[in-house]
C-alpha cells in the first residue's frame, strides 16, 4: 500500500487481486483501489473510493506452490 499526504487531502493506493465467486466458479482479477481522504473539521473523511481493473497478470498467491 502506498500513500501520499498533501495539505488537507490524502490518497491511498492499493494493488490487489480480488477473488470472487461468479456463477459457481471462483475467479481472480487484478484491481487498483484508490481511496481519497479529505480533512474536514479536523477529522479525515473518505470522500472517494474507486476500484479499477488492471491489465496485468494475477500475482502468485501466497499459498500456492
Amino acid at each position: 500500500m502506498r500513500w501520499t499526504c498533501a495539505c488537507s487531502a490524502t490518497i491511498v493506493l492499493e494493488d490487489l487481486d480480488l477473488e470472487a465467486v461468479v456463477g459457481g466458479r471462483t475467479v481472480t482479477n487484478p484491481f487498483m483501489v484508490t481511496e481519497i481522504y479529505n480533512r474536514q473539521a479536523g477529522k479525515w473523511r473518505l470522500t472517494q473510493l474507486t476500484f479499477s481493473r488492471l491489465v496485468r497478470p494475477v500475482k502468485a498467491s501466497a499459498g500456492s506452490n
